[in-house]
């Protein structure tokens, strides 16, 4: 029951997530425009890379560690500080690589510098202890309070082209808050440094190992859009960018599976129950298939008409872009939990690092090949295909661990569900005006038609939902 209440309680701040874009993106598109959009985005992702250097590989990496010893006190005090120096060193170095950035590049100074509060957020993230021990509740608790007072600035003080600063100030300074906060919780979690037991070098170079598929992932989550600024326009980025946060929106709910099943799936490692590691892996790809295909299907289905009523009328083109980069939703969340869950679990790092450097080099050759030719439609179709590319490397890697017939048993009963799903759906919404009325007709008249046919098909999904509502009722009478 402790991982569902995890899930439960990770599961409801990721739709807090889904939320406020939904709330603050149409405002903030239709405030800054193209331009204003466009600018953001060129240079936040530069910023972005200084920001890779300085997490080096420690989220991922500090989560697992700390899931090892979460019984042991001394132990998990030692990772923590060793792991947290490290962090320290490289976000030091990181700044002041940025600042020559900053000081030789000159253009967009200030906004740069405001950008730039990333870094210091960086410095003080420790989020990764809690979710390595499983205490998921004061990483969403103050979270969730820093998001709300976060839409509330926005509304209050975004009102014209010009704010685009104010937005990167109000947007920045709610990540550093909510990291620095985290620190006040540790008095009585771990003891004082102990210089002599950090093991600073195998941390070290067990963050680094995770540092290189960081980047090469970064490759095409973050130069594919300096390429559409450069081989297409900032307009173009613009929209990309947009399609993008709608997208990496509706794949929030199903990451929550990810963050949460790691440090379990790394405990069941460190205690040698391989068996438990690939059951869970088995039970987390299927519901997190039977949560993403419809998810796709759902987005695609309502694309072209949606993009143009929630953003408005300029960002028309998003609806396109949204269609062709729906499948990243599955693709995505197949690799979070073969790639970030069960090979960085099992230490397989060797092979999570191979599928992210066969991703990046896909996608820059395609988006030199497409950008110039499609244009912005042509670096989503690199993104898809890139994403295909590195799941399909590491599910092929670990065929041999876990057969294709268990990894995929039962699957092709969410992709025909979500498929006739999508055909009433994309019906409905090709022959009805948009509007919020309508837009939650097709929504909760699409939910309704997957859920039964889930039933109909008696999925996985279907079986364990009823069991945990059983369980709930039974909890609750006695």
């Amino acid at each position: 029951m402790r991982i569902f209440k995890n899930l439960l309680l990770n599961g409801s701040y990721q739709l807090l997530l889904i939320l406020i874009p939904l709330i603050t993106t149409p405002y903030v598109s239709r405030i800054l425009g193209v331009e204003g959009i466009g600018l953001n985005t060129l240079t936040a992702t530069i910023v972005q890379y200084f920001t890779i250097l300085a997490v080096l590989g420690t989220n991922t990496y500090g989560a697992r560690e700390i899931a090892y010893y979460q019984n042991q006190k001394r132990e998990r005090s030692n990772a923590f500080w060793g792991i947290t120096f490290i962090s320290f060193i490289t976000t030091l170095i990181s700044g002041i690589l940025f600042l020559f950035f900053v000081l030789f590049f000159k253009k967009y100074e200030v906004i740069f510098l405001w950008q730039g509060v990333a870094l210091l957020s960086v410095f003080f993230d420790i989020s990764w202890y809690f979710r390595g021990i499983e205490n998921f509740k004061i990483i969403v608790s103050w979270n969730v309070l820093i998001k709300v007072i976060t839409i509330i600035l926005i509304f209050l003080f975004i009102r014209s082209s010009d704010d685009l600063i104010p937005y990167i100030i109000i947007l920045s300074l709610g990540t550093l808050f909510s990291n620095i906060i985290l620190w006040l919780y540790l008095k009585n979690e771990i003891y004082p440094p102990q210089l002599r037991n950090l093991n600073m070098r195998r941390h070290f170079y067990g963050s680094f190992a995770l540092f290189v598929p960081t980047i090469a992932v970064q490759v095409y989550t973050v130069v594919n859009k300096n390429m559409i600024g450069v081989l297409d326009s900032i307009g173009s980025l613009g929209v990309f960018n947009q399609s993008n946060i709608i997208i990496q929106t509706a794949l929030a709910v199903v990451s929550t599976l990810n963050v949460v099943m790691l440090p379990r799936t790394s405990l069941l490692f460190s205690k040698g129950d391989v068996a438990g590691v690939h059951r869970n892996i088995v039970k987390t790809f299927n519901i997190a298939s039977s949560i993403a295909i419809p998810t796709t299907f759902g987005l695609a289905a309502i694309s072209l008409k949606f993009a143009p009523f929630f953003l408005g009328p300029q960002f028309r083109m998003v609806g396109i872009i949204m269609l062709i980069q729906s499948p990243v939703i599955i693709f995505i969340t197949g690799a979070n939990i073969v790639g970030g869950q069960y090979l960085v679990a099992t230490n397989k790092t060797y092979i999570f690092t191979l599928s992210a450097l066969i991703g990046a080099f896909s996608n820059v050759i395609m988006n030199l090949a497409f950008i110039p030719t499609f244009g912005v439609a042509g670096a989503a179709v690199a993104l898809v295909i890139s994403e295909l590319l590195v799941v399909s490397y590491q599910i092929f890697r670990i065929k041999e661990a876990i057969p294709l017939s268990v990894l995929f048993h039962g699957i092709w009963k969410y992709i025909l569900a979500g498929g006739i799903m999508f055909m009433f759906v994309f019906s409905l919404n090709y022959l009805s005006k948009m509007t919020l009325q309508s837009l939650l007709i097709q929504i909760l008249m699409g939910a309704s038609i997957y859920l039964v046919l889930n039933k109909l098909f008696n999925t996985f999904l279907w079986t364990e939902g009823v069991l945990i509502w059983k369980k709930i009722r039974t909890k609750k009478s006695n």
